[in-house]
């Protein structure tokens, strides 16, 4: 037999072809609020009645039997939404941007943080140039502002608490403490010696009430013992889950609002 070696070549024509396009690569979208919304919330509890029953009123002869049902009802949500946007006030809940409230002193430094690092920018970044040092100054003003207002907030806050009492407040207080690791609550005092707090006087003198308001001042001081204390006190021995539900761990925050357990007993 005779072996025979088989080759094979690429006969096909190769033509070399040059050419220009031009591709337009988009770039990479910078994160905008103008596709947001602010969200407001209706206060019912402060509508104006007579202005509320006049502008439907007023709206009602829109609805005629010689259109469609659901042209009427069109018509009628249009009437019932006008009349509250003009009776009823609004509370912004978010907001289109920042979650923040911004005050006008805050938004002024805000401002010229932005121009001050736009120049800063410009010249490149340099490390050690008197735009760097501005803007760190201005920087360090609007921390400072911002860390006043939100202490005039809590200290209002405190003060509500201590001459109103209220459900609304006491869980308001919670909410604004859920991120926080301690349960203690600063700024809950009485100036004047022998003055009776709130929480007793509007309590009776049934031993029902006066446990309750044992409970709420202890609350309110950060004084109340969970189970999540008991755990940190124990060096972790004892478990800091809830006992009555056995879902996750009991702090002040899981007694007053997540609780399945408590909430059936309300």
């Amino acid at each position: 037999m005779r072996s025979g070696k088989i080759t094979s070549s690429n006969v096909s024509s190769h033509v070399p072809v040059s050419m220009i396009t031009n591709i337009a690569v988009p770039l990479l979208e910078k994160f905008s609020n103008q596709n947001k919304k602010t969200v407001q919330r209706l206060k019912w509890n402060e509508i104006d009645e007579q202005l509320y029953r006049d502008t439907i009123s007023e709206k009602l002869s829109d609805i005629r039997e010689d259109k469609t049902t659901s042209e009427n009802i069109k018509t009628l949500t249009s009437i019932l939404l006008k009349a509250s946007h003009l009776a009823v006030p609004s509370k912004i809940t978010k907001l289109k941007g920042p979650k923040w409230k911004a005050s006008p002193k805050v938004r002024k430094h805000l401002k010229t943080c932005k121009q001050l690092y736009s120049k800063w920018k410009a010249l490149g970044k340099p490390e050690n140039h008197q735009s760097k040092q501005d803007l760190k100054s201005e920087k360090k003003k609007l921390r400072s502002q911002q860390r006043q207002e939100q202490a005039t907030d809590r200290r209002k806050l405190y003060e509500q608490i201590m001459d109103n009492p209220s459900s609304e407040l006491f869980f308001k207080l919670i909410n604004r403490n859920k991120s926080k690791s301690k349960t203690e609550t600063s700024g809950l005092e009485i100036d004047e010696i022998g003055t009776v707090h709130p929480v007793w006087e509007s309590a009776s003198q049934s031993l029902l009430d006066v446990r309750k308001s044992m409970i709420k001042a202890r609350m309110l001081t950060g004084t109340y013992l969970v189970q999540a204390d008991k755990y940190k006190f124990s060096q972790y021995k004892i478990n800091a889950t809830c006992l009555l539900c056995q879902r996750e761990d009991e702090d002040l925050t899981h007694v007053l609002t997540f609780c399945p357990a408590l909430r059936k007993l309300v």
